[in-house]
């Protein structure tokens, strides 16, 4: 089982990864901008549930994929209305 850790790779940058930091063994896995980020990421990674409540940060990637994804499901939505309209048949919609 691959072991992830965290490194703090900038002043204000942590990285996570996995093998060893600084050599060719070291493949980073994300970039996070506080160490407490970094650490859930890693303990995620290595099989614990999420600790404690989503940072702002975190909270905010949430928000854009749900976004997306509620534009997404619109876009299907609408061309099964079309599809639908092509065939001659109603849909849940209309």
């Amino acid at each position: 089982m691959m072991t992830y850790l965290y490194v703090q790779s900038e002043e204000q940058l942590w990285t996570v990864g996995s093998g060893e930091p600084g050599t060719s063994s070291w493949q980073p896995e994300s970039d996070h901008g506080s160490d407490d980020d970094a650490a859930r990421r890693v303990a995620w990674l290595n099989g614990s549930p999420a600790a404690g409540p989503l940072s702002d940060g975190e909270r905010q990637q949430l928000r854009a994929y749900l976004f997306g994804l509620n534009v997404t499901i619109g876009q299907v939505d609408q061309a099964v209305d079309a599809i639908a309209s092509i065939l001659g048949r109603e849909t849940r919609h209309g």
